[in-house]
Order: C-alpha cells, then sequence, then structure tokens
C-alpha cells in the first residue's frame, strides 16, 4: 500500500499539479479515500502537490488540503498555521471563492480556540467575499459551509434558536449546488439533530439524525455519519433503551476504529463511556475514560501551544501599553489638586490589597502543598452529618479503599461530570456504605464535598502552571473540573478559596507565579 501510494505520488504529481482536471482528480481521492484510512500518508500527497505546483490556486489548494488533514488529526497549531499560509497566496489573487474557504476554515479553527470574536470577524469576511462569486453553485456552497460554521459556533455557546435559523439558511443555499451535495446536507440533518436533542425535542432530533443517515448512505461521508450514530446512542441511552443505543454505538465504532480524525473519536469515546455507565460496566466505563482524556489532552494540548505561542507574540506589545499607561496614571494622580484624599485612598486601597495578596498567597501555598482538597471550607447546606456510630468495616477492607482513593486522587477521573458516590464505589469494587464511612472518617468531610475539593483542586493547578487556562472563560473551566454549571462551579471555588476564580486569574497574572 505505502509503497504503491508513493510512486503514485510521485509519478503524477508534477503532471497533476499543472493539469486542472487531474489535479481534481487526485485532491478529492486524496481526501476522500485516503485520509480517512491515513492522514499522513494523505498529507505526503498534499505536500507533494503544493512543491510541484505553480498556480497560485492550485498551491493555496494544496496548503488547505494540509490543513483539513491537520484539523482533522487534532494539529490545530498546524493547521491555523498552514491556512494563514494559504491566506497570505490566495489575499494575492482575485479569486473569491477560495478567499472565501480559506477565511471560512479560519473561522472555524478560532471557533475551536474558544477565540469567538476572531471565528466571527473571519466568517463575516467569507460571507462577504462570496458576494463577489460569479458562478452561482460555488457561491451557494459556500455560503452555506460557512452558515454551518455560523451554526456550529452558535452551538458551542447554547444560542439554539440562532443556530436552527443558521442550519436553514444553509439548507437554502445547497438546495441547487450539486458537487457533495449529500454530505452537506447530511451534515444540516446532523447539525438540526444535534439542536432537537439539545433542546429536548427528541422525536425530532431522531428524525433528523435518520434522515441524515438516508441522504449519506452512498457517500463516503464518514465522518459525519459517525457523528450521528453517537447522536443516536445518547438519545437512546436517554430513554433507557440499551440495546438499540448499542447497535448505533457499534456503527461509531467501526467509523472511530478505522479513521485518524480525532475529534471522531472522541466523540465516540463521550457516548461509549455512557452506555458502559448505564449498563454497569465500569470496568469498561474506565477504560473508555482513560482513552478519552487520552485524546481530549492530545487535542487540547495542541490547542494550547497555539494559543501560547500567540499569547506570548502579543505579550512585548501589552508590556510597552502598560507602560504608557502607567507614565499618564502617575502624571493624572500627581497634578490632581486633592492629594491628601488621593493618598488617604492610595493607603487603604494598599491595606486591602495587601490582605488579598496575602489571602492570595496563602492559596498558593496551599496549592504548592496539593492541600486544597484537604480544606474543610463550608459544607454544602442541605447536607447532614452522617451518624457512624456501632459502624465497622474489616481493617483490611479499609486499608485498601484508602490507597485506593489515593490513587483516584492522583488521576482525573473526579472531573467527570457523572462521577458520584455509587459510580466511584463500583470502580472501587466496594459498596457505598463502606466507601461513605472511609471518605467521612478518614478525609473529615462528605463524599460531594471530597469530590469538589479535588476539582478545585486541580483547575487551580492548571491556572497556576499553564497561562492558556487564564485565557478561558468561566464556563469552559467549569466544564474542563467537571462541574454541572458555572454558577456552581463560581460557588464551590469561592467557598473554598474565599476569592472568586476571575479574583484567582488577576492575582496570578498580576503577580506572575511561578510554576515551581
Amino acid at each position: 500500500m505505502k509503497r504503491s501510494l508513493l510512486l503514485f505520488i510521485f509519478a503524477f504529481s508534477f503532471v497533476v499539479a499543472q493539469d486542472p482536471a487531474e489535479y481534481n482528480k487526485v485532491y478529492s481521492r486524496t481526501y476522500i479515500e485516503i485520509a480517512p484510512k491515513s492522514i499522513d500518508q494523505a498529507l505526503k500527497i498534499a505536500d507533494s502537490l503544493y512543491e510541484k505546483s505553480e498556480d497560485r490556486i492550485f498551491k493555496t489548494r494544496s496548503l488547505m488540503l494540509s490543513a483539513t488533514l491537520y484539523q482533522q488529526k487534532g494539529d490545530i497549531n498546524k493547521a491555523v498555521e498552514y491556512a494563514l499560509r494559504s491566506e497570505k497566496i490566495i489575499n494575492e489573487t482575485n479569486d473569491f471563492s477560495w478567499k472565501s474557504r480559506v477565511y471560512g476554515f479560519l473561522a472555524s479553527q478560532y471557533r475551536f480556540l474558544k477565540l469567538n470574536e476572531k471565528s466571527r470577524e473571519y466568517a463575516l469576511k467569507a460571507i462577504e467575499q462570496s458576494g463577489f462569486i460569479e458562478d452561482k453553485e460555488k457561491a451557494n456552497s459556500t455560503i452555506g459551509l460557512i452558515y454551518q460554521e455560523l451554526a456550529h459556533s452558535a452551538i458551542d455557546q447554547e444560542r439554539y434558536q440562532e443556530a436552527r435559523s443558521y442550519v436553514l439558511q444553509s439548507q437554502k443555499h445547497f438546495a441547487g449546488v450539486k458537487q457533495n451535495r449529500e454530505a452537506l446536507l447530511g451534515h444540516n440533518q446532523q447539525l438540526l439533530g444535534l439542536i432537537d436533542y439539545k433542546e429536548g425535542k427528541i422525536p425530532d432530533a431522531i428524525q433528523h439524525y435518520k434522515s441524515g443517515l438516508n441522504i449519506t448512505k452512498a457517500t463516503p461521508a464518514y465522518y459525519i455519519r459517525a457523528l450521528i450514530f453517537s447522536g443516536l446512542t445518547r438519545i437512546y441511552l436517554d430513554n433507557k433503551d440499551l440495546k438499540t443505543a448499542k447497535i448505533y454505538l457499534d456503527e461509531a465504532k467501526k467509523i472511530a476504529s478505522q479513521t485518524e480524525y480525532l475529534e471522531v473519536k472522541r466523540d465516540y469515546e463521550e457516548a461509549a463511556a455512557s452506555y458502559f455507565a448505564a449498563s454497569n460496566d465500569l470496568k469498561s466505563m474506565l477504560k473508555v475514560i482513560k482513552n478519552k482524556d487520552s485524546l481530549g489532552r492530545i487535542i487540547d494540548d495542541k490547542a494550547q501551544h497555539f494559543l501560547s505561542k500567540e499569547f506570548n507574540n502579543l505579550e512585548d506589545k501589552n508590556v510597552r501599553i502598560e507602560k504608557g499607561s502607567s507614565v499618564k496614571n502617575i502624571f493624572i494622580y500627581t497634578f490632581g489638586g486633592l492629594l491628601l484624599v488621593a493618598l488617604l485612598v492610595f493607603g487603604w486601597i494598599k491595606i486591602k490589597q495587601k490582605r488579598d495578596i496575602k489571602r492570595f498567597e496563602d492559596l498558593i501555598e496551599r496549592v504548592r502543598n496539593e492541600k486544597i482538597y484537604e480544606m474543610n471550607g463550608d459544607s454544602e447546606k442541605d447536607e447532614k452529618p452522617v451518624d457512624y456510630q456501632g459502624f465497622s468495616i474489616p481493617q483490611e477492607t479499609e486499608q485498601r479503599l484508602l490507597q485506593q482513593l489515593e490513587n483516584f486522587e492522583n488521576s482525573v477521573l473526579y472531573t467527570q461530570k457523572n462521577m458520584s458516590l455509587s459510580v466511584l464505589a463500583g470502580l472501587l469494587e466496594t459498596n457505598t456504605k463502606y466507601l461513605s464511612y472511609v471518605i467521612n472518617n478518614h478525609k473529615k468531610k462528605s463524599f460531594q464535598h471530597y469530590i469538589n475539593g479535588l476539582r478545585i483542586q486541580y483547575i487551580i493547578q492548571k491556572l497556576k502552571n499553564d497561562p492558556v487556562y487564564r485565557q478561558y472563560k468561566i464556563a469552559v473551566l467549569s466544564e474542563e473540573s467537571g462541574f454541572s454549571s458555572p454558577n456552581k462551579f463560581s460557588m464551590v471555588f469561592k467557598k473554598f478559596t474565599e476569592i472568586t476564580p476571575s479574583q484567582f486569574i488577576k492575582y496570578l497574572d498580576e503577580t506572575k507565579v511561578s510554576n515551581n
């Protein structure tokens, strides 16, 4: 396979790179047939096409092929890098179609990085350029794709009505499109199914998902079908229909196991974890969660690498701006007529800052000693002390559970939203009474307070050690640490630390806390 593929690349790359018809054949074959089986081999072909191409449009298309493949591989840094290279080339042409596609792709990548304003900026640029495309089918196809991207962004921000309107706009533009029609319409059905599911419109969600499967059954749109299969798995799990859920989960697994598209793999792993939890197969659930967390770290680490580089590039500019602002502030304060009042206010602020900084320094010290989860904090208002008088467990069992809890604390399983006393008891192969007894007597807190402490410890370490996390919204930090909502996260964070997450991030940025 590899040898024949390399012969294919080197024997035809030069001719293909200059002939539009041959180029389109290789481009389509690379993306549709080769990439789902081997992204690395597809990347070799894309690089070869770029090197041999003399035409700017061919060079742009080759770079964008690589960018798309890196996106599927989960390498956000490379995806944006190749897209920005193609943007420089295409901006030197009057090809409005490919300008729109490049801008649309960058919009999707910045959305993935949660840079929503920048994403929207590129999406609007893409729509503007689409208005100049003379070929109506190309124009409709491009605008439809951009509306799909806007729908994704709205879904991420839980603006479901807005997302639905974008999908319907996309559908109108795809009405007259012939090329890749099934894949485009199937993607819309998948989006509508997801929106319906999020809004609790389950019958409509099933209808849209099944319509998407029917539309794409004769196309190689594997990733769309995989997302639909995972979506149907979740629906039937919610309906307690494990038998039907397993049928769709197996279909999603077939695709996920054969593709290198990390988002498809992670979506399957999430559905699988829910299935095994519902079927009480806790060992399989633990295995799947580990796989999902590993995939998540691969994707997130690459995203964080890109963001770190971007933030570092801006750091010098920000420092110069801050210095300029400081000079102006000094001038304003020293030129004021009420110097005495200003000094008094300044003194009061300094005292308050010292108190806040002392509290912050104490918190950082606890973080360094990894003692956040051991803090007592305020117990949940609805919790009542458990009376274990007269209750006992075998000493051997007690020691085993203490060791298992230590291992649990060193993992990240506590960031799973479905982590409960019964789930953890199953993972540790014990009963809830024994587990609750050990946590109450040795950790000196309830199960929920114990889990919340671990989650706050986890997210504080992330904020302290990785500046990228400080750029994320509270909703993202809440999701990352396993809380059910941003409000719940902020409330628990303040109970443990006596300051809000935003204040903690502000102090970290101002004091530039060392990673050590």
